[in-house]
C-alpha cells in the first residue's frame, strides 16, 4: 500500500511567501498536488507544513533538511511512499502511475536532461534507514541515492507515457511562478 506524500517543508524563501497557498488555475498547489497523489494513492499527507485540507506529518523538526527531511519522516509511517513537492503544480498523475507500475525493491527516482528529480519519486519504506544516515550527516537526498542501487527512469520511458517534462517543473521564485 503506497501512501501519497506532498513534500511542503521549507520556509519558501525565494518565493517569499507559503508556495502550498499559491493559486493555479482554480486550485492551490497543495491541492493539485495532493489531488494527483490522491488519485494513484492509498492515503495522501502532507509533511512539513500545517494545512486544514490534508492529514500532516510534520517534519523532523530541527534535523529538517530539504526535502530528505520531509521523506524521512514519511518513510517512518512504515509504508512506501510516492512523493511529489508541493512546489510541483504541474505533475501528471499519468506520470505518477507510471513511476509506481516500475515499483520494486530500489527508489525508482525520474531523470530530465541528465539530472535526478529525487521530488516526484517512489521510495521503498527499506530505504528509510539509511535515508535517516544521510540526513543526520549531511541532508542531501542525492548523495542518499549515489549510495543504493535506484531504478533510474530516463526521458524515453517516462516520454511514453505521455509526460512532456513539466511534472519536474519546479515553481520556486515568484518570475518562475508569473510564467505558469
Amino acid at each position: 500500500m503506497t501512501l501519497g506524500v506532498v513534500l511542503a517543508g521549507g520556509t519558501s524563501a525565494r518565493m517569499g511567501r507559503s508556495k502550498a497557498d499559491l493559486p493555479f488555475e482554480g486550485r492551490t498547489f497543495l491541492d493539485r498536488v495532493g489531488f494527483a497523489l490522491d488519485a494513484v494513492c492509498d492515503d495522501v499527507v502532507v509533511a512539513g507544513s500545517s494545512n486544514v485540507a490534508w492529514p500532516e506529518v510534520p517534519d523532523l523538526g530541527e534535523a529538517h533538511r530539504g526535502p530528505l527531511s520531509g521523506i524521512v519522516t514519511a518513510l517512518g509511517l512504515d509504508r512506501d511512499i510516492l512523493v511529489c513537492a508541493v512546489d510541483h503544480p504541474l505533475v501528471r498523475v499519468e506520470t505518477l502511475r507510471g513511476l509506481l507500475t516500475l515499483a520494486d525493491s530500489r527508489p525508482v527516482v525520474p531523470v530530465h536532461e541528465s539530472i535526478p528529480q529525487p521530488t516526484v519519486a517512489w521510495y521503498p519504506g527499506s530505504v528509510r534507514d539509511h535515508f535517516a544516515s544521510v540526513l543526520a550527516a549531511d541532508g542531501f537526498i542525492r548523495r542518499a541515492l549515489d549510495d543504493i542501487p535506484v531504478r533510474w527512469v530516463h526521458e524515453e520511458e517516462w516520454r511514453a507515457w505521455g509526460e512532456d517534462g513539466s511534472s519536474w517543473h519546479s515553481v520556486d521564485t515568484p518570475d518562475a511562478y508569473a510564467t505558469l
